[in-house]
């Protein structure tokens, strides 16, 4: 068994999200390539992307496609992508970074229970392998967050979420680096915001309580999928925080207060004052040195 074979195993043995999205960035190489008249099935491109192998392409064919697809598509990582060869061949080499992005995270939420969470069980709960909170035909009373049992320092997370509403401020977030506030139903701490024209953004919540990047309003609109499922990255590292929005960077921020703690729960946020459902689902992260 070579290196990559060895790597695969590993990942394999890895959580379903994990291979999920994996699976996913392979169908969008294999799309890409697709349009650029090679073919080959999903399942083999996997298996050559693994092997490092060389595979037929229609003759004449010279280029490169490089592996920003594969990571916008959710593989994690930079990927080393592929380079069609003059005389009709494609070099497809392991894309090493992202399997590695993708055996190192861990699963934070089974898809089936809350282990590993505490906040309000009678507004959080799992459905359809996903965390809810809200309702559609109540409004939210005030802010609630589940929060993480553990506490985390530098990470990468991946998540999808979904917000929906109507009748006020209709909005959620992923806390990180944060703590509760003792007797409230506050956290404070970074946010990465979702919901009423905030995604994308970065937040301080119940800190200094403002936006510490705003996305770029066009980029925003260019990217979200409102109502949908959208997927979030979030890179906290040292001093150095970095916000993708479907695969697109909204936010590179870099901390100039040194008190501001780093390390902290992950929350997750319902913000008051709204008819609001959020949903969450497909939590990784991969904590870094």
């Amino acid at each position: 068994m070579n290196d990559s074979q060895k790597l695969l195993a590993d990942y394999a043995r890895r959580g379903s999200a994990a291979r999920k999205r994996v699976s996913r960035a392979v169908e969008k190489l294999h799309e890409n390539l697709t349009r650029q008249g090679v073919t080959l099935s999903a399942a083999g491109l996997g298996a050559a992307l693994g092997a490092g192998l060389v595979v037929s392409a229609p003759a004449g064919l010279v280029g490169e496609i490089s592996g920003a697809a594969f990571a916008a598509a959710g593989g994690g990582g930079t990927a080393a992508g592929l380079k069609i060869l003059a005389g009709g061949k494609i070099k497809l080499t392991l894309v090493a970074a992202a399997l590695v992005a993708a055996a190192g995270a861990i699963a934070i939420f089974d898809g089936k229970t809350l282990n590993g969470w505490e906040g309000n069980t009678n507004n959080w709960r799992v459905e359809d392998g996903a965390i809810v909170a809200g309702s559609l035909d109540r409004k939210q009373p005030h802010n609630e967050f589940l929060a993480t049992t553990r506490e985390f320092g530098n990470f990468e997370l991946r998540l999808q979420y979904k917000v929906e509403g109507t009748n006020g401020f209709v909005n959620g977030g992923v806390q990180f680096w944060s703590r509760r506030v003792p007797n409230n139903f506050e956290v404070s701490g970074y946010q990465a915001d979702l919901g009423a024209d905030t995604d994308g953004n970065l937040y301080d919540e119940s800190r200094r309580n403002r936006n510490l990047v705003a996305a770029e309003k066009a980029t925003r609109e260019k990217v979200l999928k409102p109502g949908d499922w959208n997927n979030y990255r979030i890179r906290a590292e040292g001093a150095h925080i970095q916000l993708w929005l479907n695969g697109v960077k909204t936010v590179d921020y870099t901390e100039s207060d040194p008190t501001i703690p780093r390390r902290g729960i992950i929350a997750l946020q319902i913000h008051g004052g709204a008819s609001t459902k959020v949903q969450y689902r497909d939590l990784e992260i991969e904590e870094l040195p």
